[in-house]
């Protein structure tokens, strides 16, 4: 359930995925060429360019906010999604980043 070519924890130190060609990811179930698992927080997607993926997202940002990541005494941020950067990707397929 949790995969992708490049796969990115819920809390992180800035963390860039930048200038990379993901492609022809297939199998049997939830293929994702680049998924930042729920509530990921501090990181930028730039400058990538994802095709050819099949069955599932080729760019998901997972909307559901990580309750237990807010309450952890060690967060790193005060809200889910903070400092998420999503720009300049060049992406065939289906993509799920959510709003701001």
């Amino acid at each position: 359930m949790d995969s992708g070519a490049i796969y990115i924890a819920t809390q992180n130190d800035d963390v860039r995925i930048e200038d990379n060609y993901i492609h022809d990811i297939n199998g049997p179930t939830y293929n994702r060429g680049i998924f930042a698992d729920d509530g990921t927080s501090n990181v930028t997607i730039r400058r990538n360019r994802i095709e050819n993926v099949k069955n599932h997202f080729a760019l998901d940002i997972d909307p559901r906010s990580a309750w237990k990541m807010l309450r952890r005494k060690e967060r790193k941020v005060n809200y889910v999604h903070e400092n998420v950067v999503v720009e300049d990707n060049e992406v065939s397929g289906r993509v799920r980043v959510p709003k701001k």
